[in-house]
């Protein structure tokens, strides 16, 4: 936790503070952070129905761009947290996302370079499923399925970048690592055999070695509109067999209303075999190995430098 503090605090310090080096021309870097929310209410006799609720979502991107020559490195941080209270329960996680991402690359001829590259991907908060209780109505039963470093995705892959265009590149590489890692055995295992998102059952540690895909767009298709999708996969070479690649996409669209007020809609598909159990209203258990998300929201966001 330290470790991800401290370089969370040292990205926040790099985009904004003012120091001067000798030239800061090859340096590109900026911090946009922002909130949202949603908020109903109904008065006792409301004869339409519906459910009281509060929602509120805070983000924080960051960018630090080092350009020379044939010399590039890029640092990307993305962190999201969101919770959400519907009528008198307690506060719940909408959204959550720890994303950090540095590589360091050489340019070859025309859209093409060769790159070494380590991604980080966790989360900040306890993470909870909740079925309705058969004993209370009123009350709902509560597993615990992920925690802060649990689970922890560190992968460090090498290979080549096509980039045809500013705004999207694709990263192809045959030689990946990824550590997964389990903080705390606490959290309910993610299949029967007992492993959690693929660390075997009783181990808060895995090493897998396999091949990495990563591409990103990030486009404004219109003056104050952006829109950007990211899609980050890894297969294990030793299970190459069995369907077992993990693959998550996430969607973002950002409307610009003001200068500080914007409107925005966040999506993610996850496929992941080694997370797959789900559990029904009824207790009974299945086996889902897409996942998806979404959040959307107004309200306000601030930049600090120039995307």
């Amino acid at each position: 936790m330290k470790i991800l503090l401290s370089f969370c605090f040292a990205i926040f310090v790099l985009c904004t503070q003012a120091q001067t080096p000798t030239d800061t021309s090859y340096w590109h870097k900026y911090l946009e952070v922002g909130a949202t929310g949603n908020q109903s209410s109904f008065s006792d006799n409301w004869k339409g129905g519906g459910v009281a609720s509060l929602g509120l979502n805070f983000l924080a991107n960051g960018r630090l761009d080092y350009m020379k020559d044939k010399i590039t490195w890029i640092n990307i941080m993305n962190l999201l947290y969101g919770t959400t209270k519907l009528a008198e329960k307690d506060f719940r996680k909408s959204a959550d996302l720890v994303f950090l991402d540095t590589k360091l690359g050489y340019k070859l001829s025309g859209p093409w370079s060769i790159f070494t590259s380590v991604n980080f991907q966790t989360q900040f908060d306890v993470g909870n499923k909740y079925t309705p209780s058969k004993l209370n109505a009123k009350e709902d039963s509560v597993i615990l399925i992920s925690k802060f470093f649990a689970p922890v995705y560190l992968t460090e892959a090498a290979g080549v970048e096509y980039k045809p265009v500013p705004y999207f590149f694709i990263r192809l590489s045959p030689i990946a690592t990824r550590q997964i890692f389990i903080g705390d055995l606490s959290i309910t295992p993610t299949k029967a055999d007992g492993s959690r998102y693929g660390v075997p059952a009783g181990e808060k540690f895995v090493n897998q070695v396999g091949f990495q895909i990563m591409s990103q767009l990030d486009k404004d298709l219109y003056k104050n509109i952006n829109f950007k999708a990211r899609y980050f996969g890894f297969g294990e070479y030793e299970k190459i067999g069995e369907n077992s690649i993990v693959s998550r996409l996430d969607i973002f669209f950002t409307a610009k209303i003001t200068k500080y007020i914007t409107a925005n809609a966040n999506f993610t598909v996850v496929y992941d075999k080694t997370s797959n159990i789900y559990t029904d209203a009824n207790g009974v258990q299945s086996t889902r190995d897409f996942q998806t998300a979404q959040t959307i929201g107004i309200g306000i966001l601030y930049l600090v430098g120039k995307k």
